[in-house]
């Protein structure tokens, strides 16, 4: 049986790693223009191709955000040509968030009535920050006002509202609280 030392597998891959590279930075340098791409982008290609399919390198599955493909869930979102009607994006959600109070809440409710409270619930659900303590309330009120919100979803509870995680919310506090000391959240 043979043996290959830990700097023998390191120079093995370290070869293979830079031969994929040569390989696919000669096909875009060559086919640049076919593929409409500006000759001065050709290294912003690579590295987005390479922290795709990244070889070798391994990943807890953990250290992946949310929004990746390599969740199942995601995987109509990001292969499709469009974003269906029925599906709340980041970047929507995200501009809603910039709004005042009232115009948040204004987009929860037309979320609400398009059906979309479960993911209006996941992506409040998976808010852990806050840009100052005006976002944190901002976020704590829109989260009291989607749990009252009458839900679309019959037999989702007794009282026909959405309702909200309660171990999230106080989390959320907790949180703000222990990040932002100085300037507790409670006046």
């Amino acid at each position: 049986m043979i043996e290959i030392n830990s700097e023998a597998r390191k120079e093995t891959f370290s070869i293979i790693t830079k031969m994929q590279e040569t390989v696919l930075e000669n096909y875009l340098k060559k086919n640049y223009e076919s593929l409409a791409i500006p000759s001065h982008e050709i290294e912003k290609v690579y590295a987005l191709i390479d922290n795709i399919f990244a070889i070798g390198r391994t990943y807890r599955f953990n250290d992946r955000t949310h929004l990746s493909v390599v969740y199942p869930s995601k995987f109509e979102r990001y292969f499709s040509y469009y974003l269906l009607n029925d599906r709340l994006s980041e970047i929507e959600f995200s501009k809603a968030r910039e709004l005042d109070l009232s115009g948040f809440t204004s987009k929860i409710n037309e979320w609400v009535q398009r059906n979309l409270e479960l993911e209006v619930r996941d992506i409040f659900l998976r808010i852990k920050d806050f840009d100052n303590q005006l976002d944190f309330e901002k976020i704590i009120q829109a989260i009291f006002h989607f749990a009252n919100s009458k839900s679309l979803i019959r037999n989702y509870n007794s009282e026909h509202i959405i309702g909200y995680d309660f171990e999230d919310l106080i989390s959320k506090i907790l949180l703000f609280e222990s990040k932002y000391s100085n300037s507790p959240p409670f006046k």
